[in-house]
């Protein structure tokens, strides 16, 4: 499974889940789903967004902290890091980036 794509979930993924659409109290299927996925190795998050979902007193907090727990991965990790710069690379060369890069740059020719 190491070459396997994963799912990296964002801050804001998991707080619209809890406050939208899934809460836990409707939708358990959801987060039960969510948790086997990680389990087999398909879903993964980052420390930092650990931090973000961990620093209020809720239920989705709770959650985070006593069921999601094994699925942060640190930013300090080599892998991560090596991830990361690939998305970064490969965002850049989309064409709406480069759009946006021509434009910054026509921007400040003109502002100075």
């Amino acid at each position: 499974m190491a070459d396997q794509f994963k799912y990296v979930l964002d801050t804001n993924v998991l707080i619209d889940a809890h406050r939208r659409y899934y809460a836990f109290d409707i939708a358990p299927g959801f987060w039960r789903v969510l948790l086997e996925q990680a389990e087999k190795g398909f879903v993964i998050s980052i420390d930092r967004v650990k931090e973000e979902l961990t620093s209020s007193n809720d239920v989705l907090s709770d959650w985070v902290k006593s069921k999601f727990e094994p699925w942060f991965m640190s930013t300090e990790d080599e892998k991560v890091i090596q991830s990361l710069r690939s998305v970064i690379s490969w965002s850049q060369e989309q064409h709406q980036f480069k759009v946006l890069q021509r434009m910054n740059s026509q921007v400040k020719r003109i502002v100075g």
